[in-house]
C-alpha cells in the first residue's frame, strides 16, 4: 500500500494493481485546500489546476470514495472498497 497524491502525474500509477481516489466536488477541493495549507483561495486554486483535474484521477481509478457527504456515508464507501480489494485475494 502507498499514499501517493500525485501518482498519476508521477507516471508510476501501472505499477499498481489497485488505485483508490478520493474526490470531492471542486467547491468543496477548493475549501478544504484554503483551510488545510492557509491559502488564498487564489493561491490553491493554482494549486488544485496545476494537478491532474479530478474527473480524470477518478476516470483512471480503480475504486472512487466520494468524501462529499457525511463521515458515515465515507465510511461505508472506504468499507466496501477493504471488502472488494480481500475478495481479490
Amino acid at each position: 500500500m502507498a499514499d501517493i497524491p500525485l501518482l498519476f502525474e508521477s507516471g508510476n500509477a501501472a505499477a499498481y494493481d489497485a488505485i483508490v481516489v478520493t474526490a470531492c466536488d471542486s467547491a468543496e477541493q477548493l475549501r478544504r485546500v484554503v483551510a488545510r495549507d492557509h491559502l488564498s483561495e487564489d493561491e490553491a486554486r493554482r494549486r488544485i489546476e496545476a494537478q491532474m483535474p479530478t474527473d480524470e484521477k477518478v476516470r483512471r481509478a480503480t475504486f472512487v470514495i466520494r468524501t462529499d457527504g457525511s463521515h458515515d456515508d465515507t465510511d461505508r464507501q472506504v468499507q466496501a472498497v477493504v471488502d472488494a480489494l480481500d475478495a481479490r485475494t
